[in-house]
């Protein structure tokens, strides 16, 4: 795992430790295409059809359940 990945998956850690802590059931994101992989390896699943933020590139909706339904 590269310093950056690393990084990464510290901050998404973090970030569901603090959320878990308030109670939110569910956090999403718009992630970049070429991202995806690493959200995916943290554990959130797609939402929808890839589409387009422009100027920046192809997207897609990613998510997490942090509670049960």
């Amino acid at each position: 795992m590269n310093y950056f990945a690393a990084k990464f998956s510290q901050l998404l850690k973090k970030g569901n430790e603090i959320l878990k802590k308030k109670e939110v059931p569910v956090w999403w994101c718009n992630a970049r295409i070429s991202a995806a992989g690493y959200y995916e390896k943290a554990g959130l699943s797609q939402l929808g059809e890839i589409f387009e933020i422009k100027p920046i590139g192809m997207h897609k909706v990613m998510y997490l359940w942090l509670k049960n339904k």
